[in-house]
């Protein structure tokens, strides 16, 4: 550059410089004014394209208030439980995630109108189902299958006639299972495993949700997989934990025969089938605790 400036001198480089400059300049101005097209119209081609126009048709729609129909199976009482449900559902197990992600409200109020129309038309499907058969034979033999199953199991670990040592009773039920079923089916790898018990699950609610769903729905991938993973870890899992335990099963059992005088004779004949030590044992503590209450309530001493 200084031996540019050196043989040249310095006025031809400013001018060189100058013209550079304004050449540049010029050129720009000229592709400016040759542009017919404005924003408006490079607008209307995107409008006019076939990727874009679903995009900017949504961009120009206007924000419209988000509404629901809040009816799902006709009955007030068991509408208003359900959602009651739907609405903590969405604040505790959505909410807490999508409000990092976005403040729209569309896709929970989305989230919310699929569970309903799945509610709707399993409400839907239920009413058309003949439940007279099913809880009067189907119901009770499977219940009776169960119960049979338990007491073999459990004969069989008292007895001690297993051929392997140290087999828990879970176990013994679910090898009896298989021989009842003729070694087509056996359900320990589904109800032993959490793991196993979840995929189970979402494979049964993606079938019940194509059954129930619209067809939109349906396709709509992220939001199927959000409605299933609801189902599965929010309602069914938790579901299936409670139902499984046994003070939630005492707990029912005694409200629904609260309203059922018990006598001595069952009291007496339910103890002498007992054969659970620690059940007699804590039987026998309550009872001293009510034998000193009813004593301290009595004047005589």
């Amino acid at each position: 550059f200084v031996l540019f400036i050196t043989t040249f001198g310095f006025v031809v480089c400013v001018s060189t410089f100058l013209a550079i400059v304004f050449v540049l300049f010029g050129g720009l101005a000229l592709l400016f004014t040759r542009q017919e097209k404005s924003m408006g119209d490079v607008y209307k081609d995107i409008t006019e394209s076939h990727g874009l126009y679903k995009v900017v048709a949504v961009m120009r729609k206007p924000r419209s208030q988000l509404k629901s129909d809040r009816r799902l199976t006709g009955s007030q009482i068991i509408d208003e439980q359900l959602q009651g449900i739907l609405t903590y559902l969405i604040r505790d197990y959505v909410y807490p995630w999508y409000d990092s992600l976005s403040s729209d409200e569309e896709v929970p109020h989305q989230i919310h109108v699929t569970a309903q129309r799945v509610i709707i038309s399993f409400a839907n499907r239920m009413k058309d189902v003949d439940w007279i058969p099913y809880l009067t034979t189907g119901l009770v033999d499977d219940a009776a299958s169960h119960l049979r199953l338990f007491r073999q199991a459990r004969a069989k670990m008292k007895g001690g006639t297993s051929s392997r040592g140290g087999v828990d009773l879970e176990s013994l039920f679910f090898d009896l299972e298989l021989t009842m079923e003729e070694s087509h089916l056996c359900r320990d790898h589904v109800c032993l495993d959490a793991d196993n018990e979840k995929s189970f699950l979402r494979e049964l609610t993606q079938v019940l949700l194509y059954l129930l769903t619209s067809e939109e729905d349906f396709h709509c991938s992220t939001l199927l997989c959000l409605v299933r993973e609801l189902c599965v870890n929010s309602v069914l899992v938790p579901l299936l934990d409670l139902a499984s335990d046994p003070d939630y099963i005492n707990q029912i059992i005694i409200w629904l025969c609260k309203d059922i005088p018990v006598t001595s004779e069952v009291f007496l004949t339910t103890l002498r089938v007992t054969d659970n030590p620690v059940e007699l044992t804590a039987t026998k503590e309550l009872l001293y605790k009510e034998m000193a209450s009813l004593r301290s309530r009595d004047s005589g001493g």
